[in-house]
């Protein structure tokens, strides 16, 4: 029988590898679970450390990761960790200073939302920094004012009818 790794280098190239892996994965643990600037927020510790909860609830249980946070906010409070790099938050009192109105501050989009809701190059709604997007919002916002909405109201009040 013949052995086809090399003699002497191979098995320890192999360790090497496997033991790499190893503490990489240890690091991003310790990292997401102590070092990240979510860690503070109460969370299960597997939906910290992986996607893999959030996969779970939404494949295997066929979309009910939702409920599932509903369940985390029960029992963990109005803030909670729900992934690696996200929070669900369930406070009204919290809407303002988490969603800009107005002016108020330039704040750019979250990159994974925007990569989550649609891969469209060039799309306006996906437009991550701020100042591009409001470059690109420009040309639509006579449809958005108040008036150009009250002119759509018969419009719309007819459809209902």
């Amino acid at each position: 029988m013949e052995n086809f790794l090399p003699p002497d280098g191979g098995s320890r190239t192999a360790f090497t590898g496997v033991g790499i892996v190893i503490l990489y994965s240890l690091g991003l643990i310790v990292h997401r679970l102590l070092l990240s600037p979510v860690a503070g927020f109460p969370w299960p510790k597997l939906a910290a450390v992986t996607n893999w909860y959030e996969l779970y609830y939404d494949v295997v249980k066929k979309g009910k990761y939702v409920f599932e946070i509903e369940k985390m906010h029960d029992s963990y409070g109005p803030i909670v960790r729900i992934s690696p790099h996200e929070l669900s938050i369930r406070d009204p009192d919290y809407y303002n200073e988490l969603y800009v109105s107005g002016s108020v501050r330039p704040s750019d989009r979250y990159d994974g939302f925007a990569r989550g809701i649609m891969d469209m190059e060039g799309s306006h709604m996906v437009t991550i920094g701020h100042d591009h997007h409001r470059k690109r919002r420009e040309p639509l916002e006579p449809y958005f004012s108040r008036s150009g909405v009250t002119k759509l109201e018969p419009m719309v009040a007819e459809l209902v009818e």
